[in-house]
């Protein structure tokens, strides 16, 4: 068993004004990486006092929506296979294929081929569980991760 290093989520940031401008999705091929969707319409959500008929124009401009924060780990990676479960004795757990570098993730250390078994002891099977667990925390917030490397256990 290795230190107790702790892990502090950053914040994915998408910001969104009189067009949907900053959005972006996740590849389907599984890359990692982000592609931006292309600008929307103009026009945006308007309030009330912004429709057709606003006394001053000037004013009646759509003013940014406050931003969104979600928690970012900045892993990648597959549902192990039952053939490294049953050697390692595992019920689940998430092989890493990428890390990014400069991700929370990668600056506390985790590396590619390693196994996240569990979050805060939550268990993982998948990148979708693993999604789930940490979108549930806020930006900021710090996790236990318990993850297998070579064979040894570690928490950090």
């Amino acid at each position: 068993m290795g230190p107790n290093i702790k892990i502090t989520i950053i914040a994915l940031v998408s910001l969104l004004g009189s067009l949907l401008n900053l959005l972006a999705i996740e590849r389907p091929d599984g890359d990692g990486s982000l592609e931006k969707i292309p600008d929307q319409p103009k026009g945006g959500i308007l309030r009330e006092d912004q429709k057709e008929g606003a006394a001053d124009k000037a004013e009646a401009a759509p003013k940014p929506l406050p931003a969104e924060k979600v928690a970012y780990l900045g892993v990648r990676g597959d549902e192990s296979s039952d053939a490294l479960r049953m050697h390692l004795g595992l019920e689940g757990g998430l092989l890493l294929r990428t890390v990014r570098p400069s991700s929370p993730a990668g600056l506390a250390g985790l590396k590619q081929l390693d196994i996240i078994v569990s979050v805060d002891g939550k268990g993982l099977t998948d990148q979708v569980s693993l999604r789930k667990v940490i979108t549930s925390y806020n930006p900021g917030d710090e996790v236990t991760l318990k993850i297998i490397r070579r064979g040894e256990t570690i928490e950090q």
